[in-house]
């Protein structure tokens, strides 16, 4: 081939992957802007991707192969599949959770009922709580929660109801110390299923009779010494989020 034919080919080439480029770059471009494109919040377990890939692998055998064989294996693991992801579903319908995460510098509490998910940010800062989404999505994704609803005030729903520092759980009634909570008189006429103390607050646990006291993440080490003193001096059993990562209460996991 001349030198001038080389030339021609070459522009060729060039003008071709020119175009192909382009049309890589388009079609990338209108998936992107296609509805639900960009898909999250889908969790599976780890046998449950071990089977979606055995269903792929059969697929591929039955088409390579023009066994039926494989085919019908591909269709038992997609029963199998399904019939793990209705029990899952129904696992979550009947869940009742009371998550206290660890999240730096905010508090994030959730309680989930069936697919509902009502939420206590114990702070008002609002990149704080843009932020701790980080750390608390994820594990909402995995209980598969449909709607959450921010409580901010006094609110009164089927298995959920807050008034003040107040807070009742289905059966477990939880009280809410922070640094603005002024400890009643007739506290002691009060049995705590959980006592979740924020912030930089000073306790004074005289005549509490609580089951636990959880530690929140907003709480400074100094402060949690101190708490954990009062604990030790009335034998009451805690957790310090800090310390020990998120505190979950379940009654269906």
């Amino acid at each position: 081939m001349t030198a001038t034919g080389f030339a021609f080919a070459e522009n060729i080439v060039s003008f071709l992957l020119n175009k192909l480029l382009y049309s890589l770059n388009y079609s990338v471009n209108w998936v992107e802007s296609l509805s639900y494109s960009n898909t999250v919040g889908i969790t599976i377990s780890a046998f449950e991707t071990v089977v979606l890939y055995f269903i792929i692998i059969a697929v591929l055998l039955s088409i390579s192969s023009r066994k039926s064989k494989f085919l019908r294996f591909a269709l038992f693991l997609l029963i199998l599949f399904t019939a793990f992801q209705l029990q899952e579903k129904k696992t979550m319908q009947d869940q009742r959770i009371m998550v206290v995460y660890d999240t730096p510098s905010t508090s994030v509490i959730d309680f989930m009922d069936g697919f509902n998910n009502y939420t206590l940010y114990l702070s008002d800062t609002t990149t704080k709580l843009a932020s701790s989404d980080f750390y608390t999505q994820n594990f909402r994704w995995e209980r598969r929660l449909k709607k959450q609803e921010v409580i901010t005030s006094d609110v009164k729903r089927s298995n959920f109801y807050r008034s003040k520092n107040f807070v009742q759980f289905f059966n477990k009634k939880i009280l809410l110390w922070d640094d603005g909570f002024v400890k009643p008189e007739n506290i002691s006429a009060t049995s705590w299923d959980y006592i979740i103390v924020s912030a930089k607050t000073k306790i004074n646990l005289e005549n509490i009779n609580v089951k636990q006291l959880i530690i929140e993440s907003s709480v400074p080490y100094y402060n949690f010494l101190e708490i954990k003193k009062e604990c030790l001096k009335w034998d009451i059993p805690f957790y310090n989020v800090n310390e020990s990562g998120a505190f979950i209460y379940s009654s269906c996991q």
